[in-house]
């Protein structure tokens, strides 16, 4: 046999030990992230229902471009943060078809927690959905503390924002308006989930004239950096749920930051001729 085919064998064992291990972390892991989610609704009266525990390897692929280590388990180079989301109630895709699954959601329960973890210490972090957090129990804020950044330029505060959005605010960086076009695409999509298909044309046009248009002029789409007293300003804008909101962030050197204006545009109630009922987003 020869050294080259040796070592393959050799990695493949590893490999094969190195499974169950992995498998038993992740399972250990989502226990500890539903714990914490359990424990914040102990005070939230309601019918129990199952938890969903899934990775968000969205979050961990920006705190990969960050130069922080975040990818799938391995045994040799185990992640140092993962990032969990849970949801309880709402809606899933099963078999291709839409279906409720739970009555969380029509009791308005919180619908969904972000949870970070600390590989080294299995430090847990209560990033975003949960209403009970003591000042002892690390949150976002702590996380970005632990995770010890340096920006140094516009390109890491615009990925430090985008942490921010992905880990913290959830589908809103997801509808990031970067033209015009990108902000009526966006809308046209939305009324068109959420009305009757003779109601979205005149839906439409009456949102668009109520505070929408007056922003689409002044066309500032995108992201804005400037650079002021050691920290990055980041005017950025986008749509959720029939508004548009223009947001200035200020993120510093270490990446803490902080939302330091908001100016809202356009209005769900513009479509109230809209039957925005049975909307789950």
């Amino acid at each position: 046999m020869t050294t080259k085919c040796y070592k393959m064998l050799l990695r493949a064992g590893l490999v094969l030990l190195a499974t169950p291990f992995v498998l038993l972390a992740s399972d250990l892991e989502r226990r500890l992230v539903a714990d914490i989610v359990e424990q914040d609704l102990l005070a939230t009266p309601d019918v129990p229902e199952p938890l969903r525990i899934w990775r968000d390897v969205e979050v961990e692929g920006i705190c990969t471009t960050l130069g922080l280590l975040a990818g799938p388990w391995t045994y040799e180079d185990p992640p140092l943060f993962r990032f969990y989301r849970v949801r309880r109630g709402g809606v899933a895709v099963e078999d291709g078809k839409i279906v409720m699954e739970s009555r969380a959601f029509l009791l308005g329960a919180p619908l969904e927690w972000r949870v970070a973890i600390r590989h080294s210490d299995s430090k847990l972090y209560r990033i975003s959905g949960f209403e009970h957090i003591e000042p002892d129990q690390p949150d976002y804020s702590q996380l970005v503390k632990d995770l010890d950044l340096h920006l140094e330029s516009e390109d890491d505060a615009t990925k430090a924002l985008s942490l921010y959005l992905y880990a913290y605010r959830g589908q809103e960086l997801r509808h990031t308006l970067w033209n015009e076009t990108h902000l009526r695409g966006l809308a046209t999509t939305d009324f068109a989930k959420r009305c009757r298909s003779d109601q979205v044309d005149k839906a439409l046009r009456s949102w668009w004239k109520k505070g929408v248009a007056k922003f689409a002029k002044r066309s500032e789409f995108g992201w804005t950096v400037t650079e002021h007293e050691d920290a990055f300003h980041i005017k950025y804008s986008f749509y959720s749920w029939g508004r548009v909101w223009e947001e200035v962030a200020v993120v510093a050197s270490d990446g803490l930051l902080e939302i330091v204006s908001k100016e809202q545009f356009g209005s769900r109630s513009a479509a109230k001729e809209c039957d925005w009922r049975g909307s789950y987003d």
